[in-house]
């Protein structure tokens, strides 16, 4: 994205502010960020904070023929319609994970970005994390054979860190809150590091969060992917201590990933031990790797609908308490 010089960042909460501070520290090749939201006082933040000097209060009113990208940070039922705008404005998009709670434009936009030839990058941050990145080159040159299972796990307490959950889109139905949404980024990087998931299980619940009863703070979820690798899942929102990452097996060894500590462990049939290195990490490391901008993302429109698939798989799943399969095709629109 090299012809990228005047970037407009629609939303200014917690996540788009993360944006603009790692843009402003990576540099941006001489990019100009222009600041959009409906709060004033977001505005005066990132003018304070980062310097920020273009800034504009009306998305509807922004004249977009002037920008080269617009990175969409709105909650997720605020996505669509903004990007879309972008999108027939010529505009390259950045959009958050995950990219709708419904199906609704998804496709469209998917596709008009496809046939003009815009970049359409997804916020799935977590494929810029050196240990999945190391975990995909090893499967990638068969390190563990071939994968057969996978057990995954995100657990952590959201009133930790995000204490004002309850006042958030988090906590009601409508505007993408649960705990299943929360995993997005687990349903795009096990499919990058294992291939499309073509069936879904799910069970869900609703246990102690201060947060609309219809919306899950745990669920549990069994997958089958295309390649005949089975996987399960565990999520908790409302879990006391934090745990976070992957085991794979194989039919050579097994890799396991703890998020927390940054650690991958190794087993082969050859070595028949483990072997392990962690390294400490800072999140913004991940978005200052995403900032920093690639001829291809490694994120597309197309892995968004795919890991809207699965969440949308896995709501249907707790509601009718049946095995939901998705087409390994769904993409190919």
């Amino acid at each position: 994205m090299s012809d990228v010089k005047r970037v407009l960042v629609l939303g200014c909460g917690s996540i788009g502010e993360r944006h603009i501070r790692c843009m402003t520290a990576v540099g941006g090749d001489g990019v100009e960020i222009i600041a959009c939201d409906t709060r004033q006082e977001r505005l005066d933040a990132m003018t304070e904070l980062y310097g920020v000097t273009d800034t504009a209060i009306s998305y509807d009113d922004a004249d977009l023929s002037d920008v080269d990208a617009v990175m969409v940070c709105t909650p997720t039922h605020l996505h669509i319609d903004p990007a879309m705008r972008a999108a027939e404005a010529g505009c390259h998009l950045f959009v958050e994970k995950p990219i709708s709670n419904t199906l609704d434009g998804v496709g469209d936009l998917v596709k008009l970005c496809r046939d003009r030839e815009l970049i359409l990058q997804m916020g799935y941050v977590m494929r810029h994390h050196p240990n999945l990145k190391e975990i995909k080159a090893l499967l990638d040159i068969g390190k563990i054979g071939e994968v057969n299972m996978a057990q995954i796990k995100s657990g952590y307490f959201i009133g930790k860190y995000r204490p004002e959950y309850s006042q958030l889109y988090w906590a009601h139905a409508a505007t993408g809150g649960g705990v299943i949404w929360d995993a997005s980024h687990q349903q795009d990087w096990i499919q990058w590091l294992l291939g499309p998931i073509t069936h879904v299980a799910a069970m869900r619940a609703h246990f102690m969060l201060d947060i609309d009863e219809d919306v899950e703070d745990s669920a549990v979820m069994m997958l089958r992917f295309a390649g005949g690798a089975l996987g399960s899942v565990s999520l908790s929102n409302c879990q006391q201590n934090y745990k976070g990452g992957v085991e794979l097996n194989g039919t050579k060894g097994s890799i396991e990933w703890s998020y927390g500590d940054s650690e991958v462990r190794i087993y082969t049939e050859d070595d028949k031990s483990w072997r392990s290195h962690s390294a400490e990490y800072e999140r913004d490391v991940f978005f200052t790797n995403q900032a920093r901008g690639e001829e291809r993302p490694a994120v597309v429109g197309e892995d968004g609908l795919r890991a809207l698939m699965v969440s949308l798989a896995a709501y249907e799943s707790c509601e009718t308490g049946k095995v939901v399969e998705i087409d390994p095709c769904v993409c190919d629109l």
